[in-house]
């Protein structure tokens, strides 16, 4: 389930596979939906009144704010049943993305993980790893083993160079 710190480290990954978007009804500016991967190039849109009442309460203040705001000349998205969204992106703190990596190692992976609707759990037994390791993968903060990498190869289809040649590139890009 959606809390809120998931919610923000969400939003600020807009490179990762799964991230999320705040999004406004453009009839009732009064209805907010959350936009997240689908997997297969497909967006799940999803009212916001159906997570906790506090995401709400910090996207509301996030537009308030200004750190959510719409990028001009946007157009709006069709969600279906004769109703569209305009999406509202995130503008975070400078200072705090220096240190963070723009693109992701495990980005391919987890782009394989919704295309193919594999939950955390069972990517985690695939790549056999704990729940706790499988959620420092997807953060990066896992550290990259040849097991892994074999793993990845096993699991994905793609060949052992492609994910030594993704980790040489993930690992020359953390050191500058």
């Amino acid at each position: 389930m959606l809390n809120i710190d998931s919610f923000l480290r969400r939003l600020g990954k807009p490179n990762h596979p799964g991230w999320l978007l705040v999004a406004v009804d453009c009839r009732n500016t009064k209805q907010l939906y959350l936009l997240t991967n689908g997997g297969l190039g497909n967006i799940n849109c999803a009212p916001i009144d159906q997570y906790p009442a506090e995401i709400k309460a910090c996207a509301q203040k996030m537009i308030c704010d200004g750190v959510l705001y719409m990028k001009p000349n946007e157009y709006p998205l069709n969600i279906g049943a004769g109703k569209s969204v305009m999406a509202y992106f995130y503008q975070p703190n400078e200072t705090l993305l220096k240190d963070k990596p723009k693109l992701y190692f495990s980005s391919i992976f987890i782009g394989w993980q919704h295309t193919h609707q594999v939950t955390d759990k069972k990517a985690a037994v695939l790549l056999s790893l704990s729940e706790q390791d499988f959620a420092k993968f997807r953060e990066d903060k896992l550290e990259i083993t040849q097991a892994l990498l074999e793993k990845l190869h096993e699991t994905t289809g793609l060949t052992k160079q492609v994910w030594l040649k993704l980790f040489t590139k993930h690992q020359s890009r953390r050191q500058t």
